[in-house]
């Protein structure tokens, strides 16, 4: 019921912001999805509250340590790197990139908003739901083997609306950012990883559509 619930959740919310081959400029992208993760974020919350009696403490948001953000960062550089193009070699894009789209349109405030609600507000916005509240809320009531297979499942399912692309880098992601949480008991590492990764995608898509110019 706790799965079934957090994919309806997740689905359901996928829609907002980002349906399929509906075009969008960059601040209208940017703002649907600023509005999906915190209307995910609260669904998920409720769901995490009443099937495992979540609460803050399972967050892991404890004081940040440069041992775990340097973990996040050399993570997101290796993912950035090396295992992000090799996902992306096995399972090619079969569906147009609307985030690439959107930073294609508007003028340049409107892409450095999406690029800090893609790169910045989504990933805390994930980490807290997946790894903080999900994860976070089963690990001492399921035990970590079943904890983080369920929270990338639904990590991963919940990026379906990208087709098998981005659910595969999600799939490897939510891997290695589990892992972490696991080991480290804290979304520092996690969160600075997403937040690397996907601002430095958002980075080099805009400094391939030559998107920096005012």
């Amino acid at each position: 019921m706790l799965v079934f619930s957090l994919l309806v959740d997740r689905i359901a919310v996928g829609y907002v912001g980002v349906l399929p081959g509906h075009p969008f400029n960059a601040s209208e992208l940017a703002t649907l999805v600023a509005l999906r993760e915190s209307a995910a974020l609260l669904m998920i919350w409720f769901v995490a509250r009443r099937y495992l009696g979540a609460g803050f403490a399972d967050l892991g948001l404890t004081k940040p340590t440069l041992r775990d953000i340097l973990l996040g960062v050399v993570g997101a550089a290796v993912f950035f790197l090396f295992v992000g193009p090799e996902v992306v070699r096995i399972f090619p894009p079969t569906q147009v990139n609307q985030i690439r789209e959107a930073f294609e349109s508007g003028d340049f405030e409107d892409r450095i908003w999406l690029l800090f609600v893609s790169g910045i507000y989504s990933p805390l916005a994930q980490e807290i739901e997946f790894r903080g509240l999900l994860l976070g809320g089963m690990l001492e009531r399921t035990g970590a083997p079943i904890a983080l297979g369920v929270s990338i499942l639904v990590f991963t399912l919940a990026h379906w609306v990208g087709g098998a692309s981005s659910m595969a880098t999600a799939a490897t992601l939510g891997v290695v950012q589990g892992l972490l949480f696991i080991w480290r008991r804290s979304l520092t590492a996690s969160i600075t990883l997403h937040i690397v990764y996907n601002t430095l995608i958002g980075i080099v898509t805009m400094s391939a559509l030559h998107a920096w110019h005012f």
